[in-house]
């Protein structure tokens, strides 16, 4: 038979249906997960994504005793193998973290250049705030497998605590060629290039692919209106922030200043000030503390000052 034409010719890949088990499990779908993560295993069994997958799903059906102790029966039967080790580490971090660590490092032993033993140690680096030893985990899991997006997806959270925004940026955007649909991913790229690297006109492009993929993300309706704020286009940032002022009390916050410093509009700068420290319930919960407490109180005296001058000058005039 011809091996373009056999059986597997029409089947995913590997990639694809590892793909597809890990959208499933974002999705919190674990019973497609845990199906999709053994149709990889029956072709590669020593796959540890797809490992990773089936344990997380099984955890999620309800299985966490049966995954913890299989886990520990296959340390207890290969000690040395850094496959089991690393499957039992990350099933430990919470609970013991130190039982977790000496795994890992027992993994490295039998293979310092382990991917995802070096992974997990970066993983509970970054937990604890050691976010050099972290960035330096994730950099040597690449350099052992250059593809292992899941490190480089944290190696750019960690840059960005440590403020290293040109190296975030960069895996950012290389994490982002493979899995372009991921929000998060999306959107910190988007607001460290707009807030860290000051590029609003790149930040505007990021932000508009983002609420092309889902147009009800608030944050990033804000985040646009603020690039298009700062190219001047005042008209089509309050267009923005009137979409979501229901919604996303930072869009009423800016609407605020926009009415109070570019559009020379200091009654409705007013009223949007006077509505945000107003707020009450889940809206309350999403505000920032400084704006409501300090900042927004003191555009409203800055506005009720202004507002007092223009009605004594009006009151002049007659």
């Amino acid at each position: 038979m011809d091996p373009g034409t056999g059986p597997d010719a029409l089947s995913p890949s590997i990639e694809e249906q590892l793909e597809s088990a890990e959208r499933a499990l974002s999705r919190e779908d674990e019973a497609a997960a845990l199906h999709l993560s053994e149709q990889v295993l029956s072709r590669d069994p020593f796959s540890y994504p797809a490992l990773r997958v089936r344990q997380e799903a099984r955890i999620g059906l309800g299985e966490r005793e049966q995954v913890l102790e299989e886990a520990l029966r296959a340390v207890a039967l290969k000690p040395r193998d850094p496959l089991a080790c690393v499957l039992l580490a990350r099933l430990l971090t919470e609970q013991d973290r130190d039982l977790a660590g000496r795994l890992l490092e027992r993994a490295l032993l039998a293979d310092p250049r382990h991917p995802f033993a070096l992974h997990g140690l970066g993983v509970m680096a970054a937990r604890e705030g050691r976010f050099e030893e972290a960035e330096a985990r994730f950099s040597q899991a690449l350099e052992s497998a250059p593809g292992f997006q899941r490190a480089r997806l944290h190696r750019a959270l960690v840059r960005d605590q440590l403020a290293d925004f040109e190296g975030a940026a960069d895996d950012y955007t290389r994490y982002l060629r493979d899995d372009g649909d991921d929000r998060v991913a999306l959107y910190n790229l988007a607001s460290i290039t707009h807030r860290e690297l000051h590029r609003p006109d790149q930040a505007e492009e990021l932000y508009r692919v983002l609420l092309d993929i889902d147009d009800g993300l608030t944050e990033a309706v804000v985040g646009l209106a603020v690039c298009l704020t700062e190219q001047h286009r005042f008209e089509a940032a309050e267009a923005l922030y009137l979409s979501v002022r229901d919604r996303e009390p930072s869009a009423l916050f800016n609407l605020g200043m926009l009415y109070q410093e570019h559009l020379g509009r200091p009654e409705q700068a007013r009223e949007c000030f006077e509505e945000f420290v107003s707020l009450g319930g889940e809206a309350l919960a999403r505000q920032s503390l400084a704006d409501r407490w300090i900042y927004a109180p003191v555009r409203l005296a800055e506005l009720d000052q202004v507002l007092e001058e223009k009605r004594l000058r009006s009151e002049a005039r007659r």
